[in-house]
């Protein structure tokens, strides 16, 4: 499993973020990438987040509202820390964290929280 954890250095809570990263790493399985989005375009924080989009929609939950609005889907994409998860030679993300799932929202914690 690959995961993409986005945070923004300047924006994110360091350390929720710290604690988050630490505990990524602590899984073997695991190829983790981390990603500050400080210093990225608006154009490029979109393009990043619409990677979130896949997994959304084939699952049939809501991302628009966790990291933006209606008016502004994405902004707030990496600056509230984000997580994409890809499965084993699988070029497109399989799930994204956190997301709404009709009305609860999932946490990273609580994708943390199924690993073995």
């Amino acid at each position: 499993m690959n995961l993409e954890f986005y945070y923004d250095k300047q924006e994110s809570d360091i350390e929720e973020v710290s604690k988050l990263i630490k505990k990524l790493r602590s899984f073997k399985n695991i190829q983790l990438k981390i990603i500050d989005v400080s210093d990225i375009s608006k154009d490029q924080l979109f393009e990043e987040y619409s990677k979130a989009i896949i997994p959304s929609v084939r699952k049939k939950y809501k991302i628009r509202r966790v990291f933006g609005s209606h008016r502004q889907p994405g902004i707030l994409f990496g600056k509230k820390p984000a997580l994409l998860v890809y499965e084993a030679e699988v070029e497109y993300p399989t799930d994204v964290y956190p997301h709404d799932a009709h009305g609860k929202i999932v946490t990273i914690e609580d994708f943390i929280m199924t690993i073995k």
